[in-house]
């Protein structure tokens, strides 16, 4: 079983979109190649986890994608953190925008693999800390990045809409 992790190109949203589609996640936004092509064209870095094993007409099995972003020039005001170190190096961090797994292969190591991926290439670029944003209600994802030693940082209210809180989760890299 060959795993490879790849960056993602403009020829690539429709695999972005198809994974997006079959995460098992209600999404409140259809993530459709044209919002692909728009994160991408703000500098957004997305990595795609291709099987190899598994071929489909002779293409690769994608299974699913992560995305990065190191713009980040300030912390965004509304959060309500818990440790004042992390405020102090906001600026310092990676951001974890999406993580996408195919349902039919979650719980198998894939979305640890994507966010060791991520925390290289945070390494790569001198950051100090990766972080994540996810809903409060989204407990398995919560959960997923507490196994992988991120901690829990903070809380962004509302967030994705009302009564509907971000936790902000990070890990030292």
């Amino acid at each position: 079983m060959e795993m490879t992790v790849r960056a993602a190109t403009s020829d690539d949203v429709d695999l972005l979109a198809k994974v997006a589609a079959n995460d098992g996640y209600p999404w409140k936004r259809v993530l459709t190649p044209e919002y692909f092509l728009s994160r991408m064209s703000k500098r957004e870095r997305f990595f795609i986890l291709d099987w190899n094993l598994y071929t489909v007409g002779g293409r690769v099995n994608t299974i699913g994608y992560i995305s990065l972003t190191n713009v980040i020039t300030k912390e965004p005001s509304n959060i309500m953190f818990l440790d004042s170190e992390e405020v102090a190096n906001f600026p310092k961090a990676s951001k974890i925008h999406y993580l996408s797994v195919d349902e039919s292969y979650q719980e198998q190591g894939f979305g640890k693999q994507l966010v060791e991926h991520m925390l290289e290439q945070a390494r790569l670029k001198r950051k100090k800390y990766l972080y994540v944003f996810t809903p409060q209600k989204n407990r398995n994802a919560i959960g997923f990045y507490l196994h992988l030693d991120f901690l829990i940082q903070g809380t962004y209210p509302n967030k994705y809409g009302p009564q509907d809180h971000g936790i902000l989760l990070s890990k030292a890299i």
